[in-house]
């Protein structure tokens, strides 16, 4: 199993509706707390597409500097999941590029914190595990293999803090 780090930047991308940020990610949150359902979200995966299996491990880290216009306390991780479908080929999430494709998979969440009411794991900490410049801030999908067994300790210890 291979672990990846995409990225969201709620400055530039709603999460699932533009205008309605907070509600669609509270949303989410909730439907995750009571497990009647799984969640699963399309996300664009770009040239890792060829590197990437069913049941890899995927973290999300959020960029940007705001959510609805609020500064946000740090960069940081707010959800982690797992790979629920091979990279597909479909219209391009931009709304002005009508004629051109991403290649998009499916993350199927079992963690996702709100960046703004809830403790997440923070830039400061993820450069613990690695401070080369920018290496927590990409612009698009990585392969993080070398990190992956730290992150995930101290991904289970901010989840920790959260029972």
């Amino acid at each position: 199993m291979s672990t990846f780090l995409f990225a969201w930047n709620p400055t530039k991308f709603s999460w699932k509706k533009p205008n309605h940020l907070n509600e669609d990610l509270a949303e989410d949150i909730a439907t995750l707390k009571q497990g009647k359902k799984q969640l699963i979200r399309r996300w664009s995966c770009g040239v890792i597409r060829h590197t990437i299996s069913v049941d890899d491990r995927v973290f999300l880290m959020m960029l940007g500097k705001d959510i609805d216009g609020r500064p946000l306390p740090s960069k940081g991780i707010i959800g982690a999941g797992y790979v629920n479908r091979l990279p597909y080929e479909d219209k391009h999430y931009v709304a002005d590029k009508p004629n051109e494709t991403m290649w998009y998979i499916d993350i199927r969440f079992d963690n996702l914190l709100n960046p703004k009411t809830q403790p997440f794991l923070q830039l400061r900490e993820l450069e613990r595990i690695n401070s080369t410049h920018k290496f927590w801030t990409p612009q698009s999908a990585k392969s993080i293999n070398s990190e992956a067994e730290q992150l995930e300790r101290n991904w289970n210890k901010v989840l920790h803090l959260m029972s």
